[in-house]
């Protein structure tokens, strides 16, 4: 628990981290308009590299899975920016969202491929973007969900992304088509809480349930190391399990008294983490 390095510099807080694989550094991405990336050394804390990429602020950092390239996000005006990562010479950019003139959408959140060969970023609000980061072009668009994507993760293979969604539903995709394979239905929360404002769907309609600490649907989403089951933590009090190959929803876990935030597993799968 002791203190080992302060790696934020005095002038300024960073949003976002990366490990290199190796463990031996880390990337820090700082939030504000100047798209601020440094690279230090975990064990002396010295800078190894920092450069300025974008053009707003950095979203979200992952190193190659060799380790040789840096990956970083901001807003889906700004793109990718790929970086050496030994050096940090700018290596590529590219913009490859769709977005409408006039619009502003931020790369809200990103997960990328275990081998680092795709990206899935959630640029809009009911679409997830797979985007190639050896071309830095979209590939795919996955779309079926009828509200707010709130996360996205992919099985450890690589071949599907999964997403869950506001709307209450679950979605395995194609990693390289978008195209739906499966969707699962989450249960109305046990324990809604309070009521809030009603979002609503895309298509204008009204959705039936509460936003925040009302039920939302799930918020957040886990994949077992052996890419058999997903695991969804959202605005009602219990984790839920679901088997994504018989896709059945099991029994779900029961503990917390209030909205589920995030829910994590341990490298093996043996064990998982949940935050209320």
């Amino acid at each position: 628990g002791q203190v080992r390095a302060l790696l934020d510099p005095p002038e300024r807080r960073s949003g976002s981290w990366a490990f290199t694989p190796d463990g031996a550094a880390v990337a820090l991405g700082f939030p504000g308009a100047e798209g601020f990336v440094m690279v230090r050394d975990v064990a002396t804390g010295a800078v190894r590299w920092q450069a300025r990429g974008h053009e707003s602020g950095i979203l979200s950092l992952a190193f190659s899975a060799e380790g040789r390239e840096l990956y970083t996000t901001a807003w889906a005006g700004d793109g990718f920016r790929v970086w050496d990562a030994a050096s940090g010479d700018a290596l590529a950019s590219g913009t490859p969202f769709c977005v409408s003139p006039g619009l502003s959408l931020a790369v809200s959140r990103v997960a990328y491929a275990p081998d680092r060969s795709r990206a899935a970023v959630l640029v809009s609000d009911e679409e997830v973007r797979l985007v190639d980061l050896a071309t830095l072009r979209e590939v795919s668009v996955h779309e079926g969900h009828r509200c707010c994507v709130s996360a996205v993760a992919f099985t450890p293979d690589g071949r599907a992304a999964i997403t869950v969604s506001y709307d209450r539903t679950l979605r395995v995709c194609d990693a390289a088509t978008g195209a739906t394979e499966w969707t699962y239905e989450c249960p109305a929360a046990e324990r809604a809480g309070g009521y809030r404002p009603q979002l609503s769907y895309g298509d204008g309609s009204d959705a039936v349930w509460q936003y925040a600490s009302g039920d939302a649907g799930p918020r957040d989403v886990a994949v077992a190391p052996d890419g058999r089951a997903a695991f969804t933590a959202g605005a009602g009090d219990v984790v839920r399990a679901w088997d994504l190959v018989t896709g059945v929803e099991c029994e779900p876990w029961r503990g917390h008294v209030d909205g589920v935030n995030r829910v994590d597993l341990s490298r093996d799968g043996a064990l998982a983490v949940t935050c209320s």
